[in-house]
């Protein structure tokens, strides 16, 4: 794979991963940034139709979660009861 194939699969996976996310967060789906969950984004949206279609891998999801926090388009939201606090992956300055 060219590097300019793969840089054209990574803004792919980016746009893909911050629209499942959306879809995800206004279906009330909880993804999780923690690799051991069994919510964990990259191996949930991999499942999408949307990824099979344009042929974005986990690995390629994983790239883009890095980069999307690096870039603070993303961060984690701790939510639920303050004794058992769970978190969840939403878009940045979004506040549910």
């Amino acid at each position: 794979m060219s590097s300019l194939d793969k840089a054209s699969r990574l803004v792919k996976a980016e746009e893909l991963f911050m629209d499942l996310l959306r879809r995800f967060t206004g279906e009330s789906r909880n993804v999780s940034d923690k690799a051991t969950s069994p919510t964990y984004a990259p191996t949930a949206f991999a499942k999408e139709e949307e990824a099979k279609k344009y042929r974005i891998k986990k690995p390629d999801f994983e790239q883009a979660m890095r980069d999307l926090f690096r870039t603070s388009r993303i961060r984690v939201e701790e939510y639920g009861r303050p004794s058992r606090p769970y978190s969840r992956l939403v878009v940045a300055g979004v506040e549910r």
